[in-house]
């Protein structure tokens, strides 16, 4: 028969492992979402200056509309 002490050690590292787990995902989906802001930002930059660049042309006119 295992010691009262080793069951309780066993249970200790299996949380400490289980824990480590979690902050590892937790980390990665931190780091996901933190990648996939910084493209959608450039992909957002990109669009402005494509469009300052090229105004939309509206049908019926001869060209942009100016405010």
């Amino acid at each position: 028969m295992t010691p009262p002490h080793a069951n309780q050690n066993f249970r200790t590292v299996a949380y400490a492992i289980a824990r480590d787990k979690g902050q590892r995902i937790l980390l990665n989906l931190i780091a996901a979402a933190a990648v996939t802001t910084v493209f959608a930002v450039k992909a957002s930059e990109t669009d402005n200056q494509r469009l300052s660049a090229n105004p939309p042309v509206v049908a019926g006119t001869d060209g942009p509309l100016i405010p």
